[in-house]
């Protein structure tokens, strides 16, 4: 039998490079598990992104079934060149230029008659999901748009999905909403 001090017992030296490989493995872990997290959040981006312009291709496709769908006939779409003229004229009131520019990307704006006939416009912003700053870019393009053409304009949200704080603004008549099928999506 041998017999060992009290520092010579077995496995006593190994245990320090133990811990100190547990601390390295775990702090690369860690490490990788923050990168990867950064890498799926941006993933997660892109994927709203996508399907963000997809929500507002499928818009853009059915101008005149989103005309109709929210009782209206379809005239024109508005090219953004006159949209352009509309923001100069806010520009030069005034208006904050960061609104002045989202104006200037406004995802559609429609130029529609009523069921009476009487000529007015459709402000839509368009999500796959749509959120309150949707509803705040509609609303505000709206009101540009009266402000500047001295005719109604309504501001339309459409998206896929609807979050329930903008669902609560839309039962308050905020906005309007056209709801875009999962089935207008897919590619041609």
């Amino acid at each position: 039998m041998v017999n060992y001090s009290e520092n010579e017992q077995p496995g006593t030296e190994q245990t320090p490079n133990l811990q100190e490989s547990v601390d390295v493995l775990t702090a690369k872990v860690d490490s990788l598990s923050t990168e990867m997290n950064a890498k799926v959040d941006g993933i997660r981006q892109d994927l709203g992104e996508v399907r963000g312009g997809h929500a507002r291709s499928a818009v853009l496709r059915n101008a005149a079934l989103v005309a109709d769908g929210l009782g209206c006939q379809l005239i024109s779409e508005v090219p953004q060149g006159i949209i352009l003229g509309f923001s100069r004229m806010a520009a030069s009131n005034s208006e904050p230029p960061d609104d002045v520019k989202s104006f200037q990307q406004a995802d559609l704006v429609l130029y529609v008659s009523d069921d009476q006939g009487r000529p007015r416009y459709l402000a839509i912003e368009a999500s796959f999901t749509v959120a309150g700053r949707d509803i705040d870019r509609a609303v505000r393009n709206a009101s540009y748009l009266t402000r500047y053409t001295g005719l109604r304009a309504d501001p339309v949200v459409a998206g896929v999905e609807v979050l329930p704080e903008a669902q609560a603004r839309i039962n308050k008549r905020e906005a309007s909403l056209y709801r875009i099928e999962r089935r207008d999506l897919q590619p041609d």
